[in-house]
């Protein structure tokens, strides 16, 4: 639709050019020329009457419905910042705007509110104010805003301005978290009743998930396609609400999303988060596809995204950790389009449940035909295989057993939700098929299979599928409304089919292996969220099993699968709990060796040239920030008695002195060394830190690390789920971004050569950055 683009367009540049807000005194605010095309004449009673509502209520300067617009220089914007002692990302925070001191002689041009301005300055000589109350807030647009845009903003605000509802959920409960109950009151009344019970509701009934959405607060840019009424029709909280939704799932998506924006912009200045950088970034998967990483940068050269961060090597680091997203990037668009798939899937497990259940399908796990130690898993090719649960755990036989049943809604939900795919471009709406019972009972007998017990499981599966799709079959082709039948002969031919069937067909094998990323087509913007294709959903629901989805190998292709896409979204709602397998296609109850380049671990030179960080998935505990974990230590000390601690390296430090240093102490069982950041981390009583070291390993993993160790005379990268094991018989391993591994490789074969490597780079850079300032 040609007006949606243009909407997207207007808005996106917008966002590129705006540069905060903030208190800006009276003197320093110039009026457009008269003539410039929008720009209103002054009409001296409207002023009048602006200042008497001054005089009697108040000018009410901190309201952001009362803010002005203006353009400003970037050389003009950047001496007041100095001049003020305050940065960029000051003027995007939440809270009271500060003040911009202007350089003397400079002044600004406001491009809406003469009349307010105006009446403003004729309210201070009035009331015979200090020079310091005379200011105003101004929301400050960069002045190489184009005139259309800037016709835009002019017109926005010749109305009465009116606040998004993620704006307003999002300021109310910054001012509620502030403690701010006038504040907070004022942002909810901006709600209709309706709104306002729902985000009250969230409060009271979600504590858990209001908190997911809090700590998405200092993202500013996120919250403007939160819609507490979505375009589907349904209330923001509908969904959230129903008791089958799994509220776990959604925070680990929220939980997702904040990991990857704080990556980003590198645990610092959220609030640089700009709407219109969101709206380009979003559904992005710049770590898997080639072509998406190109793109954002030169989006980033372009300065279309992260316009108010002006220092280079603050854009180079952030291009540099959007680089490292592996999957798509998220927001609350992708959040609540992704969400309305989830819900069709949900709904398509109901008929599992008897009607009046009070809880969800998780919660009718009781552990029936399991066994303790073991997890049993779906394939594909292999059937059922059993896969190993050491920590014998019945949380991981029930969360990997719902994820499975997930996947299989997924596979089958256009019939059994009676929601069918989207449309193909240019193809006529799918026709949705009555669910069969053939599939309800299959589901059924995998629900039993996995530790699932309802009523409605245990009726479905006392019918056998076969006989009744027989005797369906004859009630057809003979209806017993105008044949007699011979029942005996009747019920031995369905006992013939029904045993003989299943010898007479087998289920074919994939004719190719899952494909996730390719160099043909790409997926277009709107098809990297919410339910997949109808066309995509035929080619992918094959490959909808767990031991697919936990086998992630992106190729390095120019784009994303529609078959990535899927997974991506199953992933963002779900992470698999621990386990000691390898989700390996096909394997059974026995794991290949750990050093298998192919099943366990990729070697560095061979997973470096894909440019992709091993998997992430295989953590779902508590996330411990890098960052949190720095202790003010600048070296090891050998003499430490605290169990671990990280330290940064000192300039002029050798890596390989400082890991021989650590390594030669008795105390020390473990040394993580981090090439990215030129870290430390010392782990010592390693057997009794096993809590701690998921922890770490697990907080690594989410931020895009990887885990290389030496093992056979070569290098390889170890999966997550195999760390714990690997390192019981290592004391070194090297973590880091692929991208940075890989420019220390250099066909190192231990990691002591590869450390050497990473060292003469880095002395290489250091030495052309000084060349570069002589």
């Amino acid at each position: 639709m040609p007006s949606t683009k243009a909407d997207r367009a207007e808005f996106v540049t917008k966002a590129a050019h705006y540069r905060g807000r903030a208190k800006i005194k009276l003197e320093c605010l110039r009026f457009e020329d008269s003539g410039t095309p929008g720009a209103r004449s002054v009409d001296p009673k409207h002023t009048a009457h602006l200042v008497n509502v001054f005089k009697q209520e108040g000018w009410k300067r901190l309201q952001p419905e009362n803010y002005i617009p203006a353009v400003v220089s970037h050389e003009d914007l950047a001496n007041a910042l100095q001049l003020s002692e305050i940065s960029q990302g000051d003027l995007l925070q939440d809270g009271e705007p500060h003040t911009l001191e202007l350089p003397l002689g400079v002044s600004i041009t406001v491009i809406h509110g003469k009349h307010r301005l105006l009446a403003a300055k004729q309210f201070a000589v009035d009331k015979f104010l200090l020079e310091s109350e005379q200011w105003w807030v101004v929301k400050l647009y960069s002045d190489s805003l184009p005139a259309p845009a800037r016709s835009a903003v002019r017109e926005e605000y010749s109305h009465t301005l009116q606040f998004c509802d993620g704006d307003i959920y999002r300021s109310w409960r910054f001012y509620q978290t502030q403690g701010n109950v006038e504040e907070a009151a004022r942002w909810l009344a901006r709600l209709s009743p309706r709104k306002r019970a729902d985000v009250q509701q969230l409060q009271i009934k979600h504590h858990a998930l209001s908190r997911g959405f809090d700590q998405l607060l200092p993202f500013i840019g996120l919250w403007p396609k939160l819609e507490i009424v979505p375009r589907y029709d349904a209330s923001f909280l509908l969904l959230l609400n129903r008791s089958s939704q799994p509220t776990q799932a959604l925070l680990h998506y929220l939980d997702r999303m904040h990991s990857m924006w704080s990556v980003i912009l590198g645990d610092q200045r959220y609030s640089l988060v700009d709407q219109g950088t969101v709206a380009l970034l979003e559904t992005m998967a710049p770590g898997d596809a080639n072509a998406d990483a190109a793109l954002i940068q030169d989006r980033m050269s372009r300065r279309e995204i992260f316009p108010a961060i002006d220092e280079q090597y603050e854009r180079d680091a952030i291009l540099q950790n959007i680089l490292g997203i592996n999957g798509r990037i998220l927001s609350f668009n992708t959040f609540f389009q992704d969400l309305i798939y989830l819900e069709a899937c949900v709904n398509s497990l109901c008929f599992l449940l008897p009607s009046t259940f009070p809880g969800s399908l998780r919660d009718t796990f009781t552990g029936v035909n399991q066994v303790a130690g073991e997890i049993r898993v779906q394939t594909r090719d292999h059937g059922m295989v059993v896969w190993p649960n050491e920590r014998g755990e019945w949380d991981q036989c029930r969360e990997l057993g719902y994820q499975q049943l997930i996947l299989a809604a997924m596979r089958d939900f256009p019939s059994l939700s009676q929601i069918a795919p989207r449309r193909d471009q240019g193809k006529p709406a799918s026709v949705v098929d009555s669910p069969s019972e053939e599939c309800r009972q299959g589901i059924a007998n995998l629900a039993f299979n996995l530790g699932f017990e309802t009523s409605e499981i245990r009726n479905l599966r006392a019918v056998d599928p076969t006989r009744d799709l027989a005797s369906k079959f004859l009630s057809r082709a003979r209806p017993p409304e105008f044949y007699d039948l011979d029942e005996n002969l009747v019920n031995d031919i369905v006992s013939y089919i029904a045993e003989h069937l299943p010898r007479a067909a087998r289920l074919r094998p994939l004719n190719r292996p899952p494909e996730f990323t390719t160099n043909l087509l790409s997926q277009p913007k709107d098809d990297r969220c919410n339910r997949p294709r109808h066309a995509a959903y035929k080619n992918d629901r094959e490959y909808l099993y767990l031991d697919v989805i936990y086998n992630y190998q992106p190729t390095g292709g120019s784009h994303l699968t529609s078959l990535a896409i899927q997974r991506d979204i199953f992933v963002s709602f779900f992470s698999p709990p621990y386990t000691n397998h390898n989700f390996h296609h096909g394997s059974g109850s026995s794991d290949p060796p750990l050093d298998s380049p192919l099943e366990h671990s990729l070697s560095v030179y061979d997973s470096m040239a894909t440019g992709h960080a091993s998997s992430s998935e295989g953590w779902n505990g508590p996330r411990v920030s890098w960052n949190s974990c720095l202790t003010s230590s600048a070296h090891f000390d050998a003499g430490t008695e605290t169990d671990f601690s990280f330290y940064s390296l000192e300039s002029g430090i050798l890596p390989s002195a400082e890991v021989d240093h650590a390594l030669s102490s008795s105390n020390v069982d473990l040394v993580f060394y981090d090439c990215n950041k030129n870290r430390l981390a010392v782990f010592r009583n390693l057997s009794e830190q096993r809590a701690l070291f998921d922890e770490t390993a697990g907080s690594l993993a989410n931020d895009g690390y990887c885990f290389v160790i030496e093992t056979t005379g070569r290098l390889v990268i170890c999966p997550l789920h195999e760390l714990w094991e690997a390192v019981q018989s290592r004391r070194l391993v090297l973590v880091g971004l692929k991208r940075d591994v890989r420019k220390g490789h250099s066909g190192a074969n231990t990691l002591r050569d590869l450390i050497g490597h990473i060292e003469r780079h880095q002395r290489r850079e250091t030495s052309d950055t000084s060349c570069s300032l002589m």
